[in-house]
């Protein structure tokens, strides 16, 4: 369960897949991003053969520009024997321009397992909001002078069990700069944003 993006509130999304999974919450978190919709068509295609088929894509990504863009989502796996490419690029003829301005291919290669779970938690917390764990952590960010650990920011803006969430939030909201790369935890280095 994530946030919808046109409404705030708590929705549940339909993916079949951990790669399905993590490219939505990297989608979702992309402040580009206005709407996101699963299971889009279905697309009526000739295939390469020319016989009639049907594809739902994975994803209709809406940004806030108005561009629309369907995501297919495959394991590289199943894009060796070429066949679903060939497919895609009959799919793409039978919906571009007119029900989408792109189609996009999406592996696992596009994105990291720790991007996707960052970004998954950030979704989460993000469902929680806190405005005095906030409010206490802000003051304390424009103070900062040079680079701490979570844990010593969360010890220093007196925000307890709450304040984890409150730095996550601070982060993927461009409140406060991550220094570190990798998983998010309490000994990852923070500053106040540039």
């Amino acid at each position: 369960m994530y946030p919808d993006l046109e409404t705030g509130f708590p929705r549940i999304y339909g993916m079949d897949s951990g790669i399905e999974h993590g490219n939505l919450v990297v989608t979702l978190i992309d402040p580009r991003v206005r709407q996101v919709h699963e299971q889009f068509g279905p697309v009526k295609f000739r295939k390469p053969d020319g016989t009639k088929g049907r594809h739902y894509f994975d994803l209709l990504i809406t940004y806030k520009t108005g561009r629309r863009v369907a995501v297919a989502v495959k394991p590289t796996s199943r894009l060796a024997s070429g066949r679903f490419l060939a497919e895609l690029e009959q799919i793409k003829r039978a919906v571009v321009p007119d029900l989408v301005d792109e189609v996009r291919l999406v592996t696992e290669q596009c994105f990291s397992r720790t991007e996707a779970i960052n970004a998954a938690t950030y979704l989460r917390f993000s469902l929680c909001p806190d405005a005095e764990a906030d409010a206490r952590l802000e003051e304390t960010v424009s103070e900062l002078d040079g680079e701490l650990t979570i844990a010593d920011l969360i010890v220093l803006s007196r925000t307890g069990s709450r304040g984890f969430r409150a730095v996550y939030r601070a982060i993927f909201e461009q409140r406060l700069g991550l220094v570190s790369r990798g998983s998010i935890n309490l000994h990852s280095i923070v500053r106040r944003p540039q």
